[in-house]
């Protein structure tokens, strides 16, 4: 389970753009293994997306938020984070290649867990921001309400642990 909060629409059009010219840069440094390179590529995943359908999504998460997992729904929240994006595709590039060793023909290929994963990627992608700044607002803060990052590196170590 994640919760993430919609962003004022001005953000989410900055951020759209943002993702563009990133990988405009992205594509001018070719180097590493073609999965990494593929990786590497769909970590600005908002780019692949029109604006409006961004909008849209951001619209009904606010909504979805407001109905059951706003903040409000929540004491505290342990948030496991990473210090790079690409680590969750590398991360699970490992359980892919762990399933195939253990029982032939299961496990997603390289290219199918990639697929996978790019779906979910533009939520993290845009407002993961958010989320690691912290989602209670003062009142809920000083009525009890906590959450906790703990930021984990390639290896799985963590490297930070925090109130947010």
């Amino acid at each position: 389970m994640f919760w993430f909060p919609p962003l004022p629409d001005s953000s989410l059009e900055q951020r759209h753009e943002q993702a563009f010219q990133r990988r405009a840069e992205e594509s001018n440094t070719n180097n590493g293994s073609a999965v990494r390179q593929q990786i590497q590529h769909t970590t600005e995943i908002p780019a692949d997306h029109k604006l409006e359908h961004l909008l849209s999504i951001n619209e009904d998460l606010g909504k979805y938020n407001a109905s059951f997992m706003g903040p409000r729904h929540l004491d505290c929240l342990i948030h496991l984070d990473t210090d790079d994006l690409q680590n969750v595709y590398m991360w699970r590039l490992d359980q892919e290649d762990a399933l195939r060793r253990r029982m032939a023909r299961l496990g997603m290929t390289e290219q199918g867990m990639i697929n996978f994963l790019t779906a979910y990627m533009p939520a993290y992608e845009l407002y993961l921001d958010e989320l690691r700044s912290g989602i209670f607002e003062q009142e809920e803060v000083a009525n009890g309400a906590i959450q906790v990052r703990v930021c984990l590196d390639l290896a799985r170590d963590a490297v930070e642990f925090g109130r947010v």
